[in-house]
């Protein structure tokens, strides 16, 4: 699911909800522990991300943490910039934990801020570098997400039956566009969260141990 982008008081754009948080002005990291088991599943698909990305050679190795607070920062023209805070000496990508309530709304945050990171250029969203790799990024990984489980479960069927059937009352305008806004981004949620329930049972207790490295 994609964010809405809105305007915030002459700093650039910002994402819908990074626009409802204020960075505040202490970095707080917090313990993996304290998750509950969505959040664990959503920043397992965090890593990833990363690691796939990284296997292609679009961006670096590092470490994503999990915060609640964050310092203040200089990244004006960045959508994102209340929502995450990079230590560049150390390689550590903090993200506030609010963004762990949707997938596709960290997802979206995360690949935008590891392509920032790799042009070494926290605040400009404008600058050629860093849209082509975003946009390579964004390639890559929804390659990724396909080649990961080609194949619709009996779950998901159901949602995609569902959400038709739903399109079909609006063809007899039983339905706003908003109301199918709201359909179209619940099934692509369930479904994209289907696939990563599915990714991390065929790995076993691999989601872990690589909790278990990235804490370290």
């Amino acid at each position: 699911m994609f964010s809405v982008f809105c305007q915030d008081r002459g700093k650039g754009f910002a994402d819908v909800l990074d626009a409802q948080w204020e960075c505040e002005g202490e970095l707080i990291p917090l313990d993996l522990s304290v998750l509950n088991p969505r959040e664990v599943l959503v920043y397992q698909h965090g890593l990833f991300l990363m690691h796939s990305l990284h296997k292609a050679n679009l961006t670096p190795v590092i470490s994503l943490q999990i915060a609640s607070s964050l310092p203040n920062n200089n990244y004006f023209n960045n959508a994102f910039r209340n929502s995450f805070f990079y230590q560049e000496a150390e390689g550590r990508l903090f993200v506030r934990r609010q963004r762990l309530q949707s997938v596709g709304g960290f997802s979206l945050m995360l690949l935008h801020c590891l392509s920032h990171v790799k042009v070494k250029d926290m605040s400009s969203d404008t600058s050629p570098p860093f849209q082509r790799l975003f946009f390579r990024t964004l390639q890559e990984i929804l390659g990724e997400l396909f080649r990961i489980k080609p194949d619709f479960s009996e779950e998901e069927t159901s949602t995609f039956a569902g959400f038709q059937e739903q399109l079909h009352k609006t063809s007899r305008g039983l339905l706003s566009g908003d109301e199918i806004e709201k359909l179209r981004e619940k099934c692509t949620e369930q479904i994209l969260v289907s696939h990563l329930e599915g990714l991390l049972v065929e790995r076993g207790s691999e989601g872990t141990e690589s909790v278990e490295d990235h804490t370290a």
